[in-house]
């Protein structure tokens, strides 16, 4: 027989494990010996079960608490570069005045691989083993020269710390604070009157992120979103730096408000950092955190604009789709009119659907003179789809979109099959046009 110790409920603290480890074993020896003696034995079990508490109970509250307090703890430094006439500081601070803090500095290239970069008193490498004395500071300072290498930093340790790095270069010096995980968060930008905003964003998770970029005027409205092909996907330790103007934005430059909100697709987190540049000087600038997650509905509120195109006969015509959102009760109207001639026919009567949404993305469905019963989807990561495997009169058997949808764009390919046999493609282009 022995203790379960390593059971544990669903969402436990490993602080509980020496109390289940303990009702395990009391439970244990009154199952299987106490119900089934008198008195007298039982009362001598007790004491063996109080002797055993005594002597067990402190050894499983020091594994348990020993346990807790190990677990590995990370400090990310999304920007890390080296050489050059760059001298890059880290520091790092226990605010433990009752035990030291041991751990190592991790130093990744933009791909996720280990990068060896030189630090003042060390041999050159990748890792760097570092111990904190209780209550202290360490300093670890890259050595200039060399040629130029990027990437970021991380730092592993027993025990938490804190940590800050410096850029140090010609042009000046900038501190930053180690970055926090975080699924959506908000990057303002100003790249107007010789100003740049620079974006650093690592992955230290257990898989790879992919990640969209959305640019937002001071106003909340998105303007565009992409989905750059070095972010999509991020490599495990995988980094990207880069000015806002050299992402494929079109329409961000020589703006002094708004920002661009960074967004994963799917699962994952990012690290992230910001630095404005001003005539050759740095400065910090903010990445705000946020709880919106990886799909905002409300981002779609408003109307799209723009043409569907038979591509198998050539036909064409205006295509225009209204959105709702109201967030108070997380539902969304939609509804799409089509001009020109539609399944053969002018004057195609507005099609009209009600859903609901969340965090992962909305449905909606109609039942539509044009179409007939619709249902449609957004998941968050922009796959747009609307089907119709039903639609009324004579020649027409289904209809089916599946395209992409994002805040400031809606495009999709479509297909249409007959009843008589055979069938027609599509396409279908829309624009945010405005509230």
């Amino acid at each position: 027989m022995k203790a379960s110790v390593s059971r544990r409920l669903p969402g436990a603290p490993q602080s509980m494990v020496c109390a289940l480890g303990v009702e395990s074993w009391r439970n244990l020896f009154f199952s299987t010996n106490l119900n089934s003696q008198g008195g007298p034995m039982r009362a001598v079990f007790r004491k063996i079960l109080r002797r055993f508490e005594r002597l067990l109970l402190p050894v499983l509250l020091f594994f348990a608490v020993s346990a807790a307090a190990r677990a590995e703890h990370v400090l990310v430094f999304p920007q890390f570069p080296a050489g050059g006439d760059f001298v890059v500081s880290v520091t790092l601070v226990n605010a433990n005045f009752n035990a030291p803090v041991t751990g190592t500095l991790l130093v990744f290239a933009q791909d996720g691989s280990p990068r060896s970069v030189a630090i003042d008193g060390q041999p050159t490498g990748s890792q760097f083993s570092v111990t904190i004395p209780a209550g202290g500071t360490v300093v670890l300072n890259t050595t200039p020269g060399g040629p130029i290498t990027i990437g970021m930093a991380k730092f592993t340790s027993d025990f938490p710390a804190g940590g800050v790095v410096r850029f140090q270069f010609s042009g000046g010096q900038v501190g930053v604070l180690n970055s926090p995980a975080e699924s959506f968060a908000t990057l303002v930008i100003n790249t107007a009157g010789g100003n740049n905003t620079g974006l650093a964003i690592t992955n230290t998770g257990t898989a790879s992120v992919n990640i969209r970029l959305l640019l937002v005027d001071a106003n909340g409205q998105t303007i565009e979103s992409i989905d750059p092909p070095e972010l999509n996907p991020l490599n495990i330790n995988g980094q990207i730096a880069k000015f806002a103007t050299e992402f494929a934005f079109t329409q961000v430059a020589n703006r002094s408000s708004g920002s661009i909100q960074i967004q994963v697709k799917g699962t994952g987190t990012f690290n992230a950092l910001a630095l404005l540049l001003r005539n050759g000087l740095l400065a910090s600038t903010a990445i705000v955190p946020g709880a919106a997650g990886k799909f905002s509905p409300e981002q779609f509120h408003g109307s799209y604009t723009g043409k569907w195109t038979n591509t198998t006969f050539g036909s064409t015509g205006d295509a225009t789709v209204n959105i709702g959102v109201i967030q108070s009760t997380q539902t969304v109207l939609f509804r799409l009119t089509l001009g020109g001639n539609v399944f053969g026919a002018p004057n195609a009567p507005p099609t009209m659907l009600f859903g609901t949404y969340t965090s992962s993305g909305f449905t909606a469905s109609g039942d539509s003179p044009l179409f007939g019963p619709v249902t449609m989807s957004i998941t968050a990561d922009g796959t747009w789809t609307f089907t119709a495997n039903n639609v009324p009169g004579g020649t027409i058997a289904t209809f089916k979109l599946t395209g992409t949808a994002y805040p400031d764009r809606m495009t999709g390919n479509y297909a249409v099959t007959f009843k008589a046999g055979g069938g027609a493609n599509g396409t279908l282009t829309l624009n945010h046009t405005g509230q």
